[in-house]
């Protein structure tokens, strides 16, 4: 015979289990979203010429985005504006 009352048997599932499976469905649902997200990718169809923003290059020249852009591969870093 066992001693233990029949509700002390069954363990209920452990906080942490719980908090991880809660976790893993929450990351799941928003699965989707995260496709959405790279859709926009690749070449702008149809192409859209590039604003005359003014930038201050790494040595110290000031040029416009757009004559920055023309012949040349452009990284732009607006971080810190």
């Amino acid at each position: 015979m066992n001693a233990r009352p029949l509700h002390a048997r069954h363990r209920p599932a452990l906080p942490g289990r719980r908090r991880l499976l809660t976790a893993a469905a929450l990351a799941l649902l928003g699965m989707p979203a995260m496709g959405r997200a790279s859709v926009g990718v690749g070449p702008v169809v149809p192409a859209v010429a590039a604003p005359a923003l003014p930038l201050r290059r790494h040595d110290g020249a000031a040029r416009t985005l757009a004559a920055q852009l023309r012949g040349a591969v452009t990284a732009v870093q607006l971080m810190f504006t």
